[in-house]
């Protein structure tokens, strides 16, 4: 028998039919997780378990994602670097937070630009990316281009003074994320990684569960991350000019998450690869990643194969499983031994009534931006959750995986 959770209610609980006890979910503090156990009992009820969710590092967070109300400054201003899928994305996902504005967009070409501006209501539109950084209205700068771009483009952006959130895969290797970090450190500007995964409410349940040790300590994950692309429509997968291929699409999720659990620097990388035959680029990517003796990470990633998308988790005590994509999950399940599994699920967030993603699950977009811009409010130029640290540390993991499978990639 399963517990199901619904997390978007702050301060409530559910019981299946049938079962002896309540598992508890309490959202913003343990003083107020103490007042809800007494009024349980006081009416009858036993609580077995009782779970905090912290949403983000910090109230101001918590409260946005739960209450839906944004306590930001409203000065923040955004500028978008790119008019791809993954840009519209981005800003449909964020459009619905009023205090979010979107002051301009910039593309390679002026009726681009002008047609992203239109669609989504963005007052001012630029046919350079040179054009966008030098808006001194701008304080923010997204960076949706193609990979192979990212450096340029945020070394770009950081040289205008400009705030950077560039997409994922931060770089094509770890010289070049160094040398972005390097610069937005020297000139004490924020940057960060748009690796959305951690700032799931799911993937900070998951890591809370963990932290309190209720499966024990984890040994050994299971993640995969894979698409069956359709190579006519979306040749750019395939392309190595632009950093196409399995590994940067999707192989840098369960890579993150391997160091989530483990922590950055794996002792020992193996990976195999299926590469294209016209174009030499990934396709698909068997990853082994140890840490020490006791500890490993079997990955796999691929854009020709529709793979389980999941991940479990494996501890000493029980194991904890995301559903479906593992990268935004909507469902965790923990399995302690010799206890009933806990289901938590998690609604995705609202989206305004015509959106229209291009990927799965785009609404999430929203936390990360929830957070880069609580963090640009406070003037912090990292961020404590996906740190420049990690960036690059998962960035030498991926550099060590491409040599292993004999894939080599243009530099600008």
């Amino acid at each position: 028998m399963e517990t199901t959770l619904n997390t978007n209610r702050p301060m409530s609980f559910q019981k299946n039919k049938g079962s002896q006890g309540f598992i508890c979910f309490i959202c913003f503090c343990s003083k107020q997780a103490h007042s809800l156990g007494k009024r349980l009992v006081q009416h009858g009820h036993t609580a077995e378990r009782f779970f905090q969710i912290n949403f983000c590092q910090s109230e101001k967070f918590k409260l946005t994602i739960t209450n839906n109300k944004h306590k930001m400054a409203t000065g923040i201003r955004w500028g978008i670097l790119g008019t791809g899928r993954i840009a519209h994305d981005f800003v449909t996902a964020i459009s619905v937070v009023p205090q979010i504005q979107i002051a301009a967009v910039g593309s390679r070409n002026e009726s681009s630009a002008q047609h992203f501006a239109q669609r989504h209501n963005i007052p001012r539109y630029y046919a350079s990316y040179e054009q966008l950084v030098q808006d001194s209205s701008v304080d923010i700068i997204y960076v949706a281009s193609p990979n192979t771009f990212h450096k340029e483009h945020a070394l770009l952006a950081l040289n205008h003074n400009k705030a950077v959130l560039c997409e994922k895969t931060f770089t094509i290797n770890a010289a070049e994320a160094e040398q972005v970090v390097d610069l937005a450190t020297r000139k004490n500007l924020f940057l960060m990684e748009a690796n959305w995964m951690p700032f799931w409410p799911l993937f900070i349940k998951m890591r809370q569960v963990i932290s309190e040790g209720l499966i024990g300590e984890v040994e050994f994950l299971q993640a995969n991350l894979g698409f069956k692309n359709n190579h006519e429509l979306n040749p750019g997968l395939l392309d190595p000019k632009v950093g196409g291929g399995a590994l940067l699409a999707c192989g840098i999720y369960p890579v993150t998450l391997a160091s989530f659990l483990f922590g950055d620097t794996p002792t020992s990388v193996t990976a195999q690869a299926k590469l294209n035959e016209n174009t030499g680029i990934d396709e698909t990517v068997s990853i082994i990643l140890k840490y020490g003796d006791k500890k490993m990470a079997s990955l796999s990633t691929s854009i020709s194969n529709f793979l389980d998308s999941g991940a479990t988790i494996y501890g000493t005590k029980g194991s904890i499983r995301m559903d479906q994509m593992h990268c935004c999950p909507t469902k965790l399940t923990v399995y302690v031994d010799g206890e009933e599994p806990i289901v938590y699920e998690e609604p995705l967030p609202t989206k305004a009534p015509d959106a229209v993603f291009n990927f799965p699950n785009s609404e999430g977009l929203v936390y990360e931006a929830l957070h880069v811009m609580e963090l640009v409010t406070q003037a912090k130029v990292e961020s404590d959750v996906m740190p420049h640290s990690k960036t690059v540390a998962n960035m030498r993991t991926m550099d060590t995986i491409r040599q292993q499978i004999g894939l080599e990639l243009p530099t600008h």
